[in-house]
């Protein structure tokens, strides 16, 4: 189920909440909750569909070159933040079982792929490392002795051609420098593993999609490319072959 469907469904409760009890409540009270279903709501229409999608990955608020979401952004937006928090945050505290899959897991000696660090203390323990995230609901909370490239895309979703071959040439230049690299977004399965296939294709260390992903789930075995995700690897694939030609 994509994002678009999952947080449009659940804006609904607060919406009907506020019209049922509209006038029996006090007044902020129902403003809360009108401010909750309209956020979420907003949210599901902008990932609807790629169209979409690709052209509201600033919505939230977050900036590209520093990664940062101002206060202004987080208050418009705290429902759908606080939502985003509370999952992350189960999501989390189900990982520290036994069985919980790690924050993130290395693919090769210079690759790692993973979910959002929430801290400094939350990266990969390389001393010059360089970070790709590919979210662009959740902030960058950390500083790395290597570089930052935010490549904003919605949940459920994928960059464009031309975005994911800017990432992969930005991240290569981090390995030819000897830097290491982490590639994120929320919980290191879908967006991540698209961009970080996309590099181990071009960096030789992967003969197409099939076995970058192959790859992947070998070090982090969640790894999944959804419909879209795996059209927006092919359509990368298509794009750096036309370059070629």
């Amino acid at each position: 189920m994509g994002l678009a469907a999952i947080v449009g469904g659940i804006s609904l409760v607060p919406l009907s909440l506020a019209f049922s009890l509209y006038g029996k409540v006090p007044l902020p009270v129902t403003f809360v909750l009108g401010h909750a279903a309209a956020a979420g709501l907003v949210v599901a229409a902008s990932a609807s569909s790629e169209a979409t999608a690709r052209r509201t990955t600033g919505l939230l608020g977050k900036d590209r070159r520093t990664g940062r979401i101002a206060p202004a952004a987080v208050a418009a937006w705290w429902p759908y933040q606080l939502g985003l928090r509370c999952k992350l945050w189960i999501q989390w505290r189900k990982n520290k079982g036994p069985k919980g899959e790690p924050l993130y897991n290395k693919v090769t000696p210079q690759l790692y792929i993973g979910g959002w660090p929430k801290s400094q203390s939350a990266l990969p323990p390389a001393p010059d490392l360089s970070v790709v995230d590919v979210t662009c609901e959740l902030p960058r909370t950390h500083e790395t002795a290597g570089r930052y490239l935010c490549l904003p895309t919605w949940d459920t979703h994928a960059p464009d051609a031309a975005a994911i071959e800017g990432a992969v040439d930005w991240a290569i230049e981090e390995l030819r420098a000897g830097r290491e690299v982490y590639v994120h977004c929320a919980h290191g399965h879908g967006r991540s593993a698209t961009v970080l296939a996309a590099i181990l294709i071009a960096d030789g260390q992967a003969g197409g999609a099939d076995d970058a992903v192959r790859l992947m789930r070998a070090a982090r075995p969640k790894v999944r490319l959804n419909k879209k995700q795996h059209a927006g690897l092919m359509a990368w694939i298509a794009h750096t072959a036309r370059l070629k030609n």
